[in-house]
């Protein structure tokens, strides 16, 4: 006995060994997605992109080789085309059998060519091409539950492929491990010929065949949680195959998140344009249910909102819209499946000097829905006011510095190109950070995911990177200005860890004009 007791806190201090994590889910499981997919030609120009885009919602059932995938949602905009498949007139019977029949999706092993049919393929044939873009879209390998390789349950683990589907030395890296999730980067491909100039303001304008991306992975059953991918291929159109980057974002489908890809280009930006207000105090409950909530209608989707006496998103704090429940014009009580998205705070259409806290909804049901006929709709707000404080950040005559408080980081320094700077931050989930520099302080900023990812990457395309991120409430700024920033003020905004208001309110029909 003796001797086991010695030995015992022996064996319990050798390290576990990492567990292969893998896609073996439990039978007849099943998950349900936001899937976004983005697909931009990209001229060297950078300044015309040619776009599509398509956006749906998936539920995802485990079968005994792989998946079967339910599309209950499909939204798809082609420069100036639009169609949904909740509108009435947009969407034909076919597109709808196809969306009841689904996807078989056969998983083998470690392979990103996975075979994806339709349940319908005699319907799928004569469905036109916006089944074509459907199937594509729910063919991607990124797009699906599996990520495509087997990865170890271990911190800090890599391995670098030759090849990843057509992209070449792709390295894999384990950032983070829990007892549920695994966090998974990945980066590769292959370069141009022709690197962008060192003091070039838009270094993602050049050309490769280049691969970007984040998982989070369920450590027990391999499910994808969220993922986000970035890579450098081609968009046919009108026969010819154009140079294109496409984007892949898949989330849980959860209400109060959302989530899209990347679309357009929008930055560099003057600096003082990036900058928030450091004075406002945060706002009262007063000034957050001030008056009448109302909704109004975005084709299938309506638009929840509360007007709000602020003058900056960033007096409002957090608000959920939760528990919905809709009434039709008959008074009839209206049961149909919904997703609600994140509530923003954001300027009242038609009255560009207001703010509302406001949150699209949209039907996530097979077949046309439209929520115009509702009369009235209910939800459950909660709203969690923030706390506010500044923080500053010194910098030396470099433009070096860094500052840690109260669960913020953030750390200023020169950027590789002259002139430039890159201030980067962090905090705890739910924190909003924004900044102030000197009045004096005049140039151009380009915002990032706190984990930019490559260079090559867009703002835009960085910045939904934080939808797979571990730190999304942090942000990477490039600031681009003659002299370097001696003092950066950082507020914070913290939300209430609990519900200051929580109760029922009834939205009605907007009255234009009002």
């Amino acid at each position: 006995m003796r001797s086991l007791a010695l030995i015992a806190p022996l064996l319990w201090a050798v390290p576990a060994l990492a567990e292969p994590v893998t896609f073996q889910p439990a039978p007849d499981s099943t998950r349900s997605y936001s899937l976004s997919v983005g697909d931009e030609a990209r001229p060297l120009a950078f300044d015309g992109l040619y776009g599509r885009y398509l956006d749906t919602y998936l539920d995802v059932t485990a079968t005994e080789d792989g998946v079967h995938t339910t599309p209950t949602r499909v939204e798809l905009r082609e420069e100036n085309q639009y169609a949904n498949s909740s509108a009435p007139g947009q969407w034909s019977d076919d597109l709808t059998a196809l969306q009841r029949a689904g996807y078989d999706t056969v998983i083998s092993g470690d392979d990103t060519a996975r075979t994806v049919t339709s349940a319908a393929p005699d319907v799928e044939q004569g469905a036109g091409d916006k089944a074509v873009q459907l199937h594509a879209a729910v063919s991607d390998p990124f797009a699906g539950p599996a990520f495509p390789i087997t990865v170890q349950a271990e911190e800090g683990w890599s391995t670098t492929l030759p090849e990843l589907g057509s992209y070449e030395d792709v390295e894999v890296r384990v950032t983070a491990v829990t007892d549920d999730e695994v966090r998974v980067a990945f980066a590769g491909g292959t370069g141009p010929d022709t690197p962008a100039e060192a003091d070039d303001p838009r270094p993602w304008r050049t050309r490769g065949h280049r691969i970007a991306g984040l998982a989070v992975l369920d450590r027990a059953e391999g499910w994808v949680i969220r993922q986000v991918v970035t890579r450098e291929t081609t968009l046919t159109l009108d026969g010819k195959k154009l140079p294109s980057r496409r984007t892949t974002v898949l989330m849980p489908l959860t209400d109060g998140e959302e989530s899209f890809a990347a679309e357009g280009s929008r930055w560099p930006r003057d600096i003082e344009k990036v900058m928030a207000p450091a004075e406002l105090p945060p706002a009262t409950e007063d000034q957050m249910f001030g008056d009448e909530a109302t909704f109004e209608f975005f084709g299938a989707p309506a638009l929840l909102g509360i007007p709000a006496e602020i003058e900056s998103f960033v007096q409002a704090g957090r608000m959920t819209f939760t528990d919905l429940r809709m009434i039709d014009e008959a008074g009839e009580p209206v049961d149909i499946r919904t997703h609600i998205g994140t509530v923003y705070a954001q300027p009242f259409f038609g009255y560009p000097e207001r703010l509302r806290s406001a949150a699209l909804v949209t039907p996530n049901v097979i077949g046309p829905v439209m929520l115009d006929q509702m009369s009235s709709m209910t939800a459950e707000v909660a709203w969690y006011p923030s706390t506010t404080q500044t923080i500053e950040l010194t910098a030396d005559e470099d433009g070096r510095g860094s500052v840690e408080s109260d669960g913020v980081r953030a750390d200023l320094q020169p950027g590789e190109a002259p002139g430039t700077y890159i201030l980067r931050y962090s905090g705890r989930k739910n924190d909003l950070i924004t900044w102030t520099g000197p009045e004096e302080m005049s140039g151009q900023a380009a915002l990032y995911a706190h984990d930019r990812g490559p260079d090559w990457l867009s703002p835009e395309e960085s910045q939904v990177r934080m939808y797979a991120a571990e730190h999304p409430e942090g942000q990477t700024l490039v600031l681009r200005t003659e002299t370097a920033p001696q003092t950066i003020r950082l507020r914070l905004d913290r939300p209430a860890e609990e519900p200051q208001v929580r109760r029922d309110i009834t939205f009605s029909p907007r009255e234009y004009g009002r």
